[in-house]
């Protein structure tokens, strides 16, 4: 009995015959081919694929509902040019269990880039006492941790203003994705408040 349903790909039915002939079962092969090749999900913008035996699985990358779609920052960085100086902005964002409030977030900070801009945290018996995002010449090291016997200090980079052709044409690179965590580690030996992103 001849199936109704429609054949879209055109394969044509597989029937067992007492003399097949090849070409014409190795033309209907290549077209059902062509066919599980064209319902393929291939790999895009926004999305992975994990193709297994028991199937696929299709994992949608957080902020990426649509092509070209803006990664979400909780500490997002702006930048403008005002009086012929150079201020960053950045939006509000959570450190830890922390209540201490970052005490220039969401206002205008001049700076001088190229610069790497940071959170600086200020320790006192390894309790953050103080939040402030500071910048430091994007050529310079930054240390995450300063410890003189007891910890003082704790950083992370939040992002980057620099120039990479040395022409002045100044780009950001943001460095933090996620909410931030301070967990406690070791530190050359010393225990000390550790600022990092979320996993």
């Amino acid at each position: 009995m001849a199936s109704e349903k429609p054949d879209s790909f055109q394969c044509g039915p597989f029937e067992v015959a007492q003399n097949p002939n090849v070409t014409q079962f190795v033309e209907k092969l290549n077209r059902l081919r062509e066919a599980v090749d064209q319902c393929r999900i291939q790999p895009g913008v926004g999305y992975t694929l994990t193709r297994s035996s028991g199937g696929t699985s299709l994992t949608i990358k957080t902020g990426s509902g649509a092509p070209g779609a803006e990664d979400l920052y909780p500490f997002k960085i702006k930048i403008r040019q005002k009086d012929k100086k150079y201020q960053f902005y950045i939006s509000s964002g959570y450190v830890g269990s922390n209540l201490v409030i970052v005490k220039n977030q969401e206002s205008w900070v001049e700076f001088e880039p190229p610069s790497t801009i940071y959170l600086e945290a200020k320790i006192v018996d390894l309790k953050i006492t103080e939040l402030e995002f500071k910048t430091k010449k994007y050529s310079q090291a930054l240390e995450p941790v300063e410890i003189n016997e007891k910890q003082t200090a704790s950083r992370i980079i939040i992002g980057f203003y620099y120039d990479p052709d040395g022409e002045k044409n100044y780009q950001l690179i943001q460095n933090v994705k996620t909410n931030i965590l301070v967990k406690l580690k070791c530190s050359d030996g010393y225990p000390a408040l550790i600022m990092t992103q979320e996993m």
